[in-house]
């Protein structure tokens, strides 16, 4: 992207410009703290007072910003070129990775962007400035939260201003003001005085004017910079200026409008007709108003002006590019469209060929538009938008083209119309897509082009994702013929849409075949975008299928590609983070878990992900606590966790937090805590919830049931094993089985119980899952020594055994353990029963029962039965026999 020098110089101020110490003072004073706010609206001399006050710093990045900056690259791009006047080594680092990374939407992490530059500033010895002038263009939150982060994190050497015509949102200021961080300098503060009018007229412009007059004047303009400089311009051009001024009309509503008249009809025609047709340009060079004139003097015209003071002023130093006072151009523009508005069109029309030709995009859409040239805008669009959305990462940019394009003018051409609805979705305006789906499908119809048609059904399934339609997605995206789009360059978009649709709905098969492809395809046409996010849903998939280790692979092989200082910038790589720690945290790795957690945090704040990702971080982080013994830290996450699903707004995300704060209340025999989420089970996971959403939410009412009503808990987890190994969903299964021998084992039923364990060890062995068994508690570790007993594998057994918590494990081994016959018998003494009633249930001898009885109080060290079962309790080796 090439940037415009101009938009980094500072302006020189006029000629008529005069000292005003008492401003100065105040920007002065403002250094001491991180941020000058100048906030007033147009003509109060916002620009200027800074300006001068600058040239007298002696470090200054300057930054004038345009409506095409409200993009962040752009916007990002243009910061570090500014700080780069000053030393081409400022942002370096930041330059290196954006231009490396193309992973819209942008970025995942705006602010780490701006840590390499900060880290700079704040080691150097030298007081440096920043001004950003005019942020009211500024309306992007994503920006709105960069620039806010930038202020809070600067170093004392690093002041920056803000000239803006509205404060800015969401912003801290009353706080910053307490901190004495913030200098506000407001219209009232830029109104001239009577006396600053009086120098303004007598010692800048050189005017003859009586002291009753210029008193009138201060009164009539109430201290309005623009009104005095066009008031001074119109006296100096008019044959009695005393006459002028006694006329002139200050009101703000009309003094423009008053002074343009003024001045204009007192040009030349053909002067009159320079400043009119070149109002419309941002910035004026020879060759861009020889553009709009159609003639070759424009360069003399420019220095006429210049000369004059006419409402002009330089953005360099070399003559070369200047910029009309903006209420002049504004107030030309409005008169020429209001006098002849096929002329308007027509110098909007000259302005949007040349720049269309200087490959200016951005400039030639602005004029193309105004003009009402739609068709051609459209016809730029439906060639450099797709590029612009995809390899540029400018969704925003794109969004806002389109939208200006009329409803009528899109319809004819679907391929601007698909990208106009991939740009709503990534910019958070998915709502907007359903009334364009008609057209397009209108369009998409007579084309028969099989690869149109394609992307046209995966934008049609996100809508589809995006409503919870999920069956309806799959659906659709399943019927494509894909075959037929081998070579097109959209099968990658497609099949990455069809692995997500799948994924969410637990069609494991499909879902990585799908998300396997798009990977490839995306790896071998470089479009990152795609690649990352079809590797974050195979990440997921894997995960789902418990190939823990290959999960973590995929993950690896992103590191292994995208430098460190390049991360920030990928956009779904957060995602894949959060369940890298996911799955150290399944592999009781907890410390690894939580500092991988903590990354991915850092990289989601102020992204356009934060919420749908961050939700999850919070999860894990609760159960990563909770594995360490927590407890109160671990129910604080999981409050996170909800908080953030519901400003995510998604209704799906909100019920998988609600589960997991659920489940955690169930780890811990809360059942009160989990009773709000039980009563709305039945209803809450309907229809509108993926189907392996709504499976992992059974398993969480399954341990409901474990601790309610056993029997109704073995018997469906039962179902669900035989579910959960028919889908291939093995996460769940692991999980399901660990359920059903705690089950099992609470209805009596010890074989079936350890045989199911059984089946689970092979989990631990192959992937290293271990979470699950831990956060079963003392169940688990008496079900173990029972396991150990029976000679189950015993490598296994001490691995999990090892990762209980010492304090939850404490006092588990006994020097003699107690047999398998031995634990019955407890359990049996433990319900009341009788030693006959224990020999007939067993089928041995009374004195048999009798002699082991005795052997379990020696072993225990107690003298009776009711101290057994205490201290069996206690240890977590006490099994309930029906």
């Amino acid at each position: 992207m090439s940037l415009l020098l101009t938009k980094l110089f500072r302006p020189q101020p006029p000629a008529t410009f005069i000292d005003r110490p008492r401003l100065q003072k105040l920007l002065d004073q403002g250094l001491a703290g991180k941020l000058t706010l100048f906030s007033a609206t147009a003509g109060f001399g916002k620009t200027t007072t800074v300006s001068a006050w600058a040239a007298e710093q002696p470090s200054v990045a300057w930054l004038a910003l345009d409506a095409f900056d409200d993009d962040p690259e752009r916007f990002i791009r243009y910061f570090i070129a500014a700080w780069q006047q000053i030393d081409p080594q400022l942002g370096a680092a930041t330059i290196e990775m954006l231009d490396a990374a193309q992973v819209g939407p942008f970025p995942s992490a705006q602010q780490t962007l701006l840590v390499p530059l900060l880290n700079q500033l704040a080691q150097s010895a030298e007081q440096h400035v920043l001004v950003i002038d005019d942020w009211h263009i500024i309306t992007n939150p994503t920006l709105q939260s960069l620039l806010r982060y930038w202020i809070e994190h600067t170093s004392p050497n690093v002041h920056t201003v803000i000239t803006t015509r509205e404060q800015p949102k969401g912003w801290p200021l009353a706080r910053w003001r307490v901190r004495n961080q913030l200098c506000e300098i407001t219209a009232k503060d830029l109104q001239f005085t009577a006396a600053e009018v009086e120098t303004f007229f007598r010692d800048a412009v050189k005017l003859d004017i009586s002291p009753e007059t210029i008193a009138e004047l201060a009164s009539k303009t109430e201290g309005w910079a623009a009104s005095l400089q066009l008031a001074a311009i119109t006296f100096q051009n008019s044959p009695d200026p005393q006459l002028a001024a006694e006329r002139f009309s200050g009101q703000h509503h009309f003094v423009v409008d008053y002074l343009v008249e003024e001045v204009v009809e007192q040009q030349t025609p053909d002067l009159q007709e320079f400043l009119c047709a070149t109002s419309i340009l941002d910035r004026l060079t020879p060759t861009a108003c020889e553009a709009v004139m159609a003639r070759d003097d424009s360069r003399r015209y420019l220095q006429q002006l210049s000369q004059r003071n006419l409402f002009v002023s330089a953005l360099d130093g070399t003559n070369q590019s200047f910029r009309y006072h903006r209420l002049f151009a504004d107030c030309m523009q409005r008169q020429l469209q209001s006098r002849d508005p096929a002329q308007f069109r027509a110098v909007h029309a000259k302005a949007f060929a040349y720049y269309l030709a200087q490959e200016d995009w951005n400039t030639a859409a602005k004029h193309g538009l105004a003009a009402e040239e739609f068709e051609a805008v459209a016809e730029m669009l439906s060639t450099y938008a797709e590029h612009a959305l995809w390899q540029q990462n400018q969704a925003y940019l794109v969004y806002r083209w389109c939208k200006q394009v009329p409803a009528e003018v899109l319809a004819l051409h679907s391929k601007l119309q698909l990208t106009f609805g991939w740009s709503m979705l990534m910019t958070g305006h998915g709502g907007e897509i359903t009334a364009h789906m008609a057209t397009i499908a209108a369009n998409i119809a007579q084309e028969n082009n099989p690869a149109r048609t394609a992307e046209f059904i995966a934008l049609q399934a996100e809508m589809k994702l995006f409503q919870a339609d999920y069956e309806q997605a799959i659906q659709q995206l399943n019927a494509i013929d894909y075959a037929a789009l081998s070579g097109e360059s959209c099968l990658k978009l497609v099949r990455q849409v069809q692995g997500y649709a799948n994924r969410l709905n637990g069609n494991l098969d499909i879902a990585q075949h799908a998300l396997t492809l798009a990977r490839d395809n995306a790896v071998a046409e470089e479009n990152q975008l795609v690649w990352l996010a079809a590797i974050m849903d195979l990440i997921v998939v894997l995960m789902m299928r418990g190939q823990l280790r290959a999960a973590e692979a995929e993950y690896q092989s992103v590191l292994d590609k995208v430098p460190l200082h390049q991360r920030p910038l990928y956009a779904m790589l957060p995602f894949g983070t959060v369940r890298a720690g996911y799955s150290q945290l399944l592999r009781n790795e907890i410390s690894g878990a939580i500092e991988t957690i903590q990354q991915a945090q850092t990289w989601l704040i102020g992204s356009a992900y934060e919420r749908m990702f961050d939700y999850f971080a919070f999860i894990v982080n609760a159960y990563c606590v909770y594995a360490q013994g927590n407890v109160e830290q671990a129910e604080r996450f999981m409050a996170q966790a909800i908080d953030s699903a519901q400003h995510g707004g998604r209704a799906r995300l909100i019920l998988d937090a609600q589960t997991h704060a659920a489940k955690l209340s169930l780890l811990q025999d809360d059942l009160a805590g989990a009773e709000e989420w039980v009563a709305n089970f039945a209803t809450a996971f309907d229809a509108a919830v993926p189907v392996y959403q709504r499976s992992e939410a059974e398993l969480v009412y399954c341990r409901w049931l474990l601790a309610t009503e056993p029997d109704a808990a073995f018997a469906q987890l039962s179902d669900l094993v035989d579910t959960f190994q028919t889908n291939g969903w093995i996460d769940l299964l692991v999980n399901a089985l660990v359920l059903k021998a705690l089950a099992a084992q609470k209805v009596g039923k010890l074989d079936e119980a350890l045989a199911v364990l059984s089946q689970a060890f092979v989990f631990v062995k192959e992937e290293g899952y271990l979470f699950p068994f831990i956060v079963a508690g003392q169940p688990m570790i008496a079900l173990l020594r029972l396991a150990q007993q029976r000679g189950l594998d015993s490598d296994v057994i001490g691995t999990i055994q090892s990762a209980f918590l010492p304090e939850v494990a404490v006092n588990q081994p006994l020097i003699d353990p107690l047999t398998a016959r031995e634990l019955e018998i407890l359990a049996l003494i433990a319900e009341g029963r009788s030693n006959p009633e224990i020999a007939a249930q067993l089928i041995i001898a009374t004195g048999t029962v009798a002699r082991h009885t005795n052997n379990i109080f020696s072993k225990l060290g107690v003298r009776n039965r009711t101290e057994a079962t205490n201290r069996a309790r206690q240890l977590g080796i006490l099994f309930d026999v029906s």
